[in-house]
């Protein structure tokens, strides 16, 4: 998988604007890319829906449903290589038969965090509130920002504060995988570091593999396996997460 040079990846600093991200031409796309010229709409991951499904956890008993993993990230930028990288990993996911949902920044306007706002969540706060309690599993995903973790995930992380007062608070039960795209290797490791913390912050069980896709003489040559590998472990730890729930803990 070739991700290009990201505009959304250079310097804050850089007063010339980089050219916009295309897939090479010279190399046709894998299966799991994301055609630029598709509506959002048009991908098959499911866009998740404005209310709760399953009572104050989200999440309905493990017998009971296929377990769901929520893509959550991009930058604020529709069609970003984070935003293409996330969906890559969805497509892994389904290949593993579980459900997934598609949270991308590029497509949501979120406000600012605010305390205020833990009381009486905007429609799109709400909306995204609901997508992490019916899931099992998270993959985040993030450009790499002077170095770190970009601000916009982060804003969306720090809504979930509206978890805290969940059966299951938080990401408590949840298995968590993390991606980042851009920058330098040293960068991209800063934010894979940066929301392994915030992910154990909040309860979600990390998995050992984790994506850093750079751009140029360094994307590494095994991105495609290395993603597939993440999911596979992502699917693991889910399912054993999710029967740990569903069995009744002895007195």
């Amino acid at each position: 998988m070739t991700l290009g040079a990201d505009p959304e990846a250079r310097s804050p600093h850089d007063p010339v604007p980089a050219a916009p991200l295309d897939v090479p031409s010279a190399a046709p796309p894998s299966p799991a890319a994301v055609h630029p010229e598709k509506s959002p709409l048009e991908h098959p991951h499911r866009e998740p829906s404005r209310a709760p499904a399953y009572g104050s956890s989200g999440r309905a008993a493990a017998a009971d449903r296929a377990l769901t993993v929520l893509g959550l990230g991009g930058s604020t930028r529709a069609g970003s290589a984070a935003e293409r990288l996330l969906r890559t990993a969805l497509d892994a996911a389904g290949r593993e038969g579980m459900a997934t949902e598609l949270f991308a920044l590029g497509h949501r306007d979120v406000p600012v965090f605010r305390e205020s706002l833990l009381l009486d969540p905007p429609p799109v706060v709400a909306e995204l509130l609901a997508a992490v309690r019916r899931a099992d599993a998270v993959v985040f995903c993030t450009p790499v920002y002077h170095g770190t973790v970009a601000g916009a995930l982060k804003n969306a992380v720090d809504h979930l504060q509206a978890l805290a007062g969940d059966d299951r608070p938080w990401l408590t039960g949840k298995a968590a995988a993390l991606m980042a795209v851009g920058g330098t290797p040293l960068g991209g490791a800063n934010a894979i570091t940066a929301m392994d913390h915030f992910c154990r912050s909040m309860h979600a069980t990390t998995v050992p593999t984790a994506v850093v896709a750079g751009h140029g003489s360094w994307a590494p040559a095994d991105l495609d396996e290395r993603v597939t590998r993440m999911i596979g472990e992502l699917a693991v730890h889910a399912r054993g997460l999710s029967r740990a729930e569903a069995t009744p803990q002895r007195a």
